[in-house]
């Protein structure tokens, strides 16, 4: 256990290797921030595109239009 760390939200031992805490999810290396992140971006940019294409109003579709920009930004 000497090569071993504590999980800093489920406090179980994992891996210094490991990116995700096996148990818990939690991101453990910053790595696996950046992965995280990502997704995130990836996931929110999805769920844009899916509204603009609803949207019809003019102001709100500026707004989503912006917020497609600063998400596309962060994955560069």
């Amino acid at each position: 256990m000497d090569n071993q760390f504590k999980c800093p939200k489920c406090s179980r031992f994992i891996e210094p290797n490991f990116l995700f805490c096996p148990y818990c999810g939690e991101p453990v290396s910053g790595l696996s921030e950046e992965i995280k992140a990502r997704q995130e971006a990836v996931a929110q940019l999805k769920l844009l595109s899916y509204l603009i294409d609803k949207v019809q109003d003019p102001t709100t579709l500026r707004l989503l239009e912006k917020l497609v920009e600063k998400y596309e930004a962060s994955l560069k």
